[in-house]
């Protein structure tokens, strides 16, 4: 993979620092690319994308002076934190969270539309819990 041919993924990897592509999505691209990158990038270059992609991909990107937004992604499974606030959290977004989720007890989440507030990651179900004080 040339750097042109390289250079016309950016907007993938834009999206999947941006958590628009799952972290399964990339791992698919990567095998799908990976005998191109091995052959065409340093592999040092490799074994970074290969094994910490998102931390790469925002060196890359920064490197062609592409602006983006990174989001939260969980450090067990690299999925992109979902945050439950009362007041500010609406019940589609739980459910739409919990209907995409892997772990146990989503489909309870799902159901009732309800969730403890905190910090949540969709696939390992890895929760950082937070109290509000409701006034």
């Amino acid at each position: 993979m040339s750097e042109r041919n390289f250079f016309e993924h950016i907007n993938y990897f834009k999206l999947f620092v941006e958590g628009d592509i799952s972290i399964y999505d990339w791992q698919t691209w990567f095998d799908r690319y990976a005998p191109q990158l091995f052959s065409n990038i340093k592999r040092l270059d490799y074994l970074c994308l290969k094994f910490y992609p998102l931390e790469h991909l925002c060196k890359i990107l920064e490197k062609y002076g592409i602006s983006y937004k990174k989001r939260e992604r969980c450090s067990k499974c690299s999925d992109v934190l979902f945050r439950a606030i009362p007041g500010i959290t609406i019940k589609e977004e739980i459910m739409t969270f919990a209907q995409n989720a892997k772990f146990k007890g989503a489909e309870k989440i799902a159901q009732e539309a309800w969730m403890h507030p905190g910090m949540h990651y969709p696939n390992c179900g890895f929760t950082i819990f937070h109290s509000y004080k409701i006034d």
